[in-house]
């Protein structure tokens, strides 16, 4: 089983042409990017990278994580709490990503969660029609 230093498809291609092994052990990729398992499946599968993820399909793991969590749990305020660095993690790479820690240092339920999402996912579209728009300057 390889373990260690593997946060790519590549990585662990390569891995396991050098060292023949059965198996490997994801962890600190899968703290930040859970979805890396299924990019990791389909690279070995066809040789292709999958492009990363959309903006909403990261929200969509991470509130189905959130969710999950709270109802294996029991409690939903102290699941989400729990839950807290892991959304940190999950933010790593994400636009705006301090102003998300800085919520996520409050967040105590489900709902917390999913408004920041959507607040996030609102504001990142505006930011990117802003910054997509072309400037013309104003005409006389």
């Amino acid at each position: 089983i390889g373990n260690g230093d593997l946060f790519s498809p590549q990585e662990v291609a390569r891995r396991r042409a050098e060292t023949k092994i059965a198996g490997v052990m994801i962890g600190r990729a899968a703290m930040s990017a859970p979805w890396i398992f299924g990019q990791i499946k389909h690279y070995l599968a066809t040789g292709e990278l999958l492009p990363p993820p959309e903006l909403s399909e990261r929200w969509n793991v991470i509130i189905g994580h959130c969710r999950t969590h709270a109802e294996n749990w029991g409690d939903e305020e102290q699941a989400i709490r729990s839950m807290r660095a892991r959304l940190m993690a999950y933010s790593k790479n994400f636009p705006a990503a301090k102003v998300l820690r800085e919520k996520f240092q409050h967040v105590a339920t489900l709902t917390d969660v999913e408004q920041i999402a959507e607040q996030h996912l609102a504001t990142t579209a505006i930011m990117s029609d802003f910054v997509g728009q072309a400037f013309v300057p104003a005409t006389a």
